[in-house]
């Protein structure tokens, strides 16, 4: 519909309009009556008064455009200069169909779901009827809406993308409800009680609009009973925060609050059902105390209305010669103030000094002394002695030493002093552990601990006989822990280390002729000879049978030694002191004999579950091949030898030998149980059982915390050694080992925080401060700590606050709490900070004020300078950094020079547009170019260029061939003077193009092929499937049948020429030719002027048709002469198929032609008998049964006994054939099934 009420700023009469506005809405709501300007009712030209007088209001726009669709009004109103004159405005209501894709796409990308909805394709256009858009803001408003909910339930979306089908790309715009903020409207224009039925919004664009209800979230925002601000919210959007509320003498704003809840900002909001909330602004009671020392304010401290205060934290250091901290007044110079009295307002407490003297105490490590504050001329009085553990006190003195002048409670103090507490070391224990050295690698196994006594603060030194080459058999003394100094608490650990003794011996194999190969070499005689340690591993060193051939007749059968009573023949694993001699070397020599009898010895260990290689005695065993050997003896018996972690239960020898010439000896050995204790520091806490060998690996388990030990402990693992020293025990793999095993609980000692801060700083984390982690006990190394040197200033030292008082650290103070930190104070001195002009001229800030250490400075503007030629002032540079007026700078390290730094002054650039023409789009004009300073906002121009009336402007590039940056008339950008790119902009043309959305289904693709009775859509793709469309190649047996390639309207009656069927092609190779895999057919797609005999055809391709009723085109339309304005019959034809074809003309909107057959019946002339379409299932579709349209006239138009022939040739053949009417790739008897129910039927759309 087109607008019905343009108003304008021309001057005319008031009772000139007063006709026309009456007849405007009294034809709105009476559309049945005709009312001409001479009969209006008297109360119709009084509406008629009001509403000119509401149009022509201060608030009014100038131009205002208005459409009623379904009973719904949409206003468009204007400024001057948005719209040109003689701007229409259309508004279509979309159907179901057609909104359904925008409300699946609106919930699936945003979480919304509209319950009631309406979509508007809205579009203006000019006088010429060209689509156009806004040249800026509109407002838009609805009334009328009929949709259920509340009012704040209305919403808008604008779908903003590509072209106006659901199927394209684009995003949703919310245009209503905006967001009311101090800041004015986000977008659009919400009333506080929105009316039903009515919303407005504001727009710079039109196209696809979604109105609906959904489910809401009001949010309003107060400041005491004032609403200061409303936002409505959606799913999945976000709240924005609002201006912050004006600070009140005695509050501070905490936030924003709905209820006790604070609201969160810039985060997603669920929404799950329409609702109203009341946010409150938060404020907190709160008063400001000021710390004043010598004039200037060191601290400040937030009490809230009533509370109290107290001086902890304040880093109040004296500096005056005899004087000493007295307290705090509120008053300078008064009485003490009372930190129990209630702050009901800012309050400022003053240092009140007293002539005294500063008695400092050192404890040099024990318990922390405060100083004590004394008149001149009157004695130290009582001090509490400090505590050190291990340690006796031995009085006060002026040396850290002890040496120098005794203090006592009644020495006079005449000075400022420091005290060192002098100290007497006590007997005290300390731990002695002991390490082995391990048999088969360099680390140290832990032995057994033992314990010592010394005297506290002395280097320990071991006695000789805790370090004694006695001590362990078949271990020397290495080294000890050394330089360790006593501790008093007795908690001094020094670990001692014993090496593993190395043994030789030597191999005489006595026999002439005789070798040993062992490790890949061959030995004869008494070449062969180890060394290694005590109960080392020697499996791969000690030589058996195995490694002796025999010499001649002779074999070896063991090796003995002098002074030994026996024979050893079978294989060694650990070097064990029956093997060697602790006075020299041991050498062996072998045995040979002629007569002998082979053994192989099995060694046969207990399995630990299931079943095993050898049953004895009702038990299963397995054989450890470590031990399996071969022997030679003359005879005798056989004992078993000892094997670590098992016992011989039996032994088992075969009569006879076996096939492979030896006889085989089993020793059997059952799995001793050993006990796995876990002991939890004093106390046995849990003993299971286990047989050798059996997993261990489960057993592991966090115990509880002994009840003696302090809190602060924490569980460290089990270690196999009560010292709890080296690795925890690994349960990963872990098995029973061949002895009882107890394992212990370490319990680590608490670890204590101590925050260091690098400059003078308020107390707590952040800042400039860093942390140490420091075991309970331990101290503070001071020589490494970090600290902001300041140049030319003395550093005092580093102080802590003990209670109120800020006083020095005894570094030798153990760390047994976390609140300790460390503050560097230095020799105070004021600080200022001074302005360099660096080129400028004018008058330099000057800042008069004096800044201690740590405060901060405002920067000051450069109010009375002149910057140099060509330059802009960017700041001020200090400390590294740039600061810009008001900023604060910190003065951390001294005073401060902040020079001022110059840009250059903004250059001017300009921006080009170009026509970018050539042959083909046939652009000119003259290049456009603006002038701009450095980097000033620009809005992209309009095309003013002309070209060729096949192409059309599409936007502006920074490349000529399209593929650089887009910007699209209105755009912002910022032009600067960067390169390498150009500040250039072509314009970019292509060629106009018609797109077609239309559907359309055929009844063979719908029908069952086999009962031929049922319709179904999506329709079937079997021609597609079996291979057989245009182009497509399928195998039959061993037979390749190809349906030659191209579209199938080449022919009569039809005789078009297009090729767009030459895109699918195999070559007579099977295949699918690349067709979609969706595509049913071929179509001829046609447009018409007119629905008469005389029409003309303005274009035509061939398309595919696609299983949803889509029509494909594998070629654009050009339209370069087609008249966009005009309106066009939209023609469908099927070789086998009756011809259908709109039922009305169609409107091009943005290059887009839509309509959809399968909804509705197709043209039909009124009064003729023909028919347009068939209907099934509520679904249309185009007439099956005509496949000769070329014998008559009037073949295309109607379904005849020519079909039937057509049918009857193609009866009983497969492939691409005319006669299959239902599509399945065969001629059969369900074919002429279609033919016989539609035959006779005609169509009155005539085309070839």
């Amino acid at each position: 519909m087109k607008n019905i009420l343009l108003f304008s700023k021309t001057k005319m009469k008031l009772v000139d309009l007063l006709p026309g506005i009456a007849t405007v809405w009294h034809s709105r709501f009476y559309p049945e009556k005709q009312i001409r300007g001479a009969s209006k009712p008297g109360w119709l030209r009084w509406l008629a008064v009001l509403l000119l007088l509401a149009c022509f209001s201060p608030d009014a726009r100038s131009t205002s455009l208005t459409t009623v669709v379904k009973g719904i009004s949409i206003t468009v109103s204007a400024d001057d200069g948005v719209l040109p004159a003689g701007t229409t405005l259309d508004v279509r209501l979309l159907t179901n169909v057609e909104k359904r894709g925008y409300l699946e796409l609106l919930r699936s990308d945003r979480g919304i779901t509209l319950r009631q909805s309406m979509a508007f394709d809205i579009t203006l256009h000019d006088q010429q009827g060209n689509e156009i858009q806004p040249g800026g803001e509109v407002d838009v408003s609805f009334s009328g809406l009929n949709l259920d909910g509340q009012p704040e339930e209305l919403v808008v979306f604008h779908a903003v993308g590509s072209g106006r089908n659901a199927e394209k790309g684009f995003a949703f715009d919310k245009k209503y409800p905006g967001i009311q903020s101090s800041g004015g409207l986000k977008s659009g224009t919400i009333p506080l009680k929105p009316e039903r039925g009515k919303l407005k919004f504001s727009t710079s664009h039109f196209s696809i609009y979604l109105v609906g209800t959904t489910n809401t979230a009001t949010y309003n925002f107060y400041v005491g009973a004032s609403l200061v601000d409303t936002q409505i919210v959606l799913n999945g959007e976000s709240l924005f925060e609002p201006e912050a509320p004006e600070a009140i003498e005695g509050k501070r704003f905490t936030g924003w609050y709905e209820g006790t809840t604070q609201v969160v900002f810039n985060t997603p909001v669920t929404v799950e059902s329409t609702e109203t909330y009341t946010v409150n602004a938060n404020f907190e009671d709160i008063w400001y105390v000021y710390f004043k020392y010598s004039g200037n304010i060191i601290a400040t401290k937030e009490v809230v209305p009533g509370g109290t205060v107290d001086a902890t934290g304040v880093p109040l250091i004296v500096t005056e010669t005899g004087k000493a901290f007295l307290h705090w007044s509120a008053s300078s110079g008064g009485s003490a103030f009372d930190f129990e009295s209630p702050i009901n307002a800012n309050t400022t407490l003053y240092a009140v000094l007293a002539d005294m003297w500063t008695v400092s105490f050192n404890t040099q490590g024990g318990s922390t002394t405060l100083p004590k504050y004394i008149a001149d001329g009157q004695s130290l009085g009582t001090v509490e002695d400090p505590i050190r553990p291990g340690f006796t006190f031995g009085g006060w003195y002026t040396e850290p030493d002890g040496a120098g002048t005794e203090y006592t409670s009644s020495t006079t103090i005449e000075e400022s002093v420091i005290l060192y507490a002098k100290w007497t070391g006590l007997p005290v224990d300390y731990t002695i552990i002991y390490w082995q050295e391990n048999a088969d690698d360099a680390n140290y196994t832990y032995k057994e601990t033992a314990t010592g006594s010394g005297t506290a603060g002395t280097i320990l030194t071991l006695p000789p006989q805790a370090i004694s080459n006695t001590r362990y058999q078949y271990f020397s003394f290495d080294y000890y822990d050394e330089g360790l100094t006593l501790n008093g608490d007795g908690t001094t650990t020094v670990n001692v280390y014993y090496s593993r003794n190395s043994y030789t011996v030597i191999f005489d194999l006595d026999r002439t002729g005789a070798t040993l190969n062992i490790g890949g070499e061959t030995y004869t005689g008494s070449e062969y000879t180890f060394t290694a340690k005590y109960d080392s591993d020697i499996s791969a060193l000690w030589p058996t049978a195995t490694n002796i051939p025999n010499v001649g007749l002779y074999k070896f059968t063991g090796w003995t030694y002098p002074g030994g009573s026996l024979t050893l023949v079978s294989k060694r694993m650990n070097f064990t002191p029956d093997l060697f001699s602790t006075t020299g070397t041991r050498t062996y020599e072998g045995n040979w004999a002629i007569n002998v009898v082979t053994y192989e010895l099995h060694y046969m260990i207990q399995v630990t579950s299931g079943t095993g290689e050898r049953e004895y005695n009702g038990t299963w065993y397995n054989e450890d091949m470590a031990y399996n050997q071969m022997a030679n003896t003359t005879g005798g018996g056989w004992s078993a030898k000892q094997i670590s972690g098992v016992t011989n239960v039996g032994i088992q020898q075969d009569r006879t030998a076996g096939p492979d010439g030896d006889i085989d000896v089993y020793f059997y050995y059952n799995r001793n149980s050993y006990n796995l204790t876990f002991y939890n520091y004093n106390e046995n806490d849990k003993e299971l059982n286990f047989v050798f060998g059996a997993s261990i690996e489960d057993t592991e388990y966090t115990p509880l915390k002994p009840s003696v030990l302090p809190e602060g402990y924490t569980f460290g693992g089990w270690y196999d050694n009560e010292a709890t020293s080296g690795d925890p025990f690994d349960f990963e793999g872990a098995v029973m080992p061949p002895n009882n095993l107890i394992l212990y609980s370490k319990w680590i000692t608490p670890v204590y925080t101590v925050r260091i801060h690098e400059v003078m700083e308020d107390p707590g984390p952040g800042g400039n401060s860093y942390t140490l982690e420091l075991p309970t006990g331990s101290t503070i190394d001071e020589s490494s700590l970090i600290k902001e040197e300041v140049p030319g200033v003395d550093f005092i030292g580093w102080f802590w606050y003990v209670g109120d008082l800020f006083v020095p650290y005894d570094f030798n103070l153990p760390v047994t709490v976390d609140i300790i930190e460390l503050f560097p104070v230095w020799d105070i001195q004021t600080f200022n900070v001074t302005y360099v002009l660096n080129g400028g001229t004018g008058t330099a800030p000057v800042d008069p004020n004096n800044y201690y250490l740590g405060s901060g400075a405002t920067v000051l503007p450069p109010t009375d300078v002149t910057p140099p030629s060509g330059k802009v002032f960017v700041g001020w540079a200090g400390n590294g950094d740039i600061y810009y007026p008001n900023q604060e700078i910190k003065l951390e390290t001294g005073s401060v020079t902040l020079t001022a730094q110059w840009g250059d002054a903004a250059p001017e650039t300009s921006i080009t547009y170009k026509p970018n023409g050539n042959d083909d789009n046939g652009a000119t004009g003259d290049d456009i170019v603006v002038s701009l300073n450095n980097n000033e906002k620009h809005t992209v121009l309009d095309n003013t260029f002309t070209c060729n009336v096949c192409y059309q402007f599409v936007g502006w590039n920074t490349l000529a061939d399209g593929t650089g940056t887009m910007f699209m008339p209105g755009n912002e950008v910022i032009v600067d003077i960067e390169s390498p790119v150009p500040n250039i902009l072509y314009a970019i043309w292509e060629t106009k193009s018609l797109v077609i959305e239309a559907k359309v289904y055929l009844e063979g693709a719908l029908i069952d092929p086999e009962t031929s009775a049922d319709y179904a859509a999506p329709m079937r793709t079997t021609l597609n499937d079996l291979q057989m469309l245009p182009g497509q190649a399928y195998l039959d047996g061993e037979t390749v049948y190809y349906t030659p390639a191209g579209q199938p309207y080449n022919t009569e009656p039809w005789n078009y020429t297009g090729n767009e069927g030459d895109l699918y092609d195999t070559g007579g190779s099977v295949g699918d030719a690349g067709y979609p895999a969706t595509a049913v057919d071929w179509v001829l797609v046609s447009l018409r002027d007119s629905d008469g005999s005389n029409y003309s055809k303005v274009f035509e391709k061939a398309a595919l048709l696609l299983s949803d009723g889509s029509i494909q085109m594998p070629e654009d339309f050009e339209f370069c002469d087609l008249d966009v304005n005009g309106t066009y019959y939209l023609v469908v034809e099927h070789r086998n198929h009756l011809i259908t074809m709109s039922h009305m003309p169609l409107q091009i909107v943005n290059g887009i032609l839509t309509y959809d057959f399968t909804t509705q019946n197709s043209y039909v002339l009124p009064g003729s008998g023909a028919v347009g379409q068939k209907e099934a299932n509520g679904i249309w579709f185009m007439y099956g049964g005509n496949g000769n349209q070329s014998e008559t006239d009037n073949s295309d138009t109607d379904i005849n006994a020519d079909d039937q022939s057509t049918w009857e040739i193609d009866n009983g053949k497969q492939g691409y054939r005319p006669g299959d009417y239902n599509m399945n790739g065969d001629a059969n008897s369900n074919d002429q099934i279609i033919w016989e129910r539609n035959n006779g039927r005609t169509s009155v759309i005539r085309d070839h």
